[in-house]
């Protein structure tokens, strides 16, 4: 992962760690990925991209496969990124969500912007 994201391998392991570690999937880490659930294998893809720091934070639906601990600790995490300065931009069929973290919402409908709350 840290070829493809190009970061320094200890600091990307040492975040990766870190990020499984607050995911609770470190007894998973001796298993194969193919024996995850969909919840953990979003976990797993969770802390790979987070564990590259970036500006500029790209995701779709991101809490679609989380149980409820797993959400309010995505949540805390993205609010996290963003008081860091990242941008964050997600996708979302939960209106909750979207006002509870976003700074600004696009409403989409069949494809054109419906509404824009800022």
């Amino acid at each position: 992962m840290q070829q493809i994201f190009n970061v320094d391998q200890k600091q990307f392991s040492s975040t990766f760690l870190k990020m499984i570690n607050q995911f609770q999937m470190d007894h998973a880490l001796d298993q194969f990925v193919q024996e995850y659930s969909l919840g953990m294998k979003h976990k797993l893809y969770w802390s790979a991209v987070l564990a590259r720091k970036s500006s500029i934070i790209l995701l779709d639906e991101p809490l679609s496969a989380f149980d409820i601990d797993a959400q309010k600790l995505a949540l805390a995490i993205l609010k996290q990124k963003a008081s860091e300065g990242s941008i964050i931009l997600f996708t979302s069929h939960l209106s909750e969500i979207s006002d509870t973290l976003a700074t600004r919402v696009l409403v989409l409908q069949e494809g054109n912007l419906k509404e824009e709350k800022i």
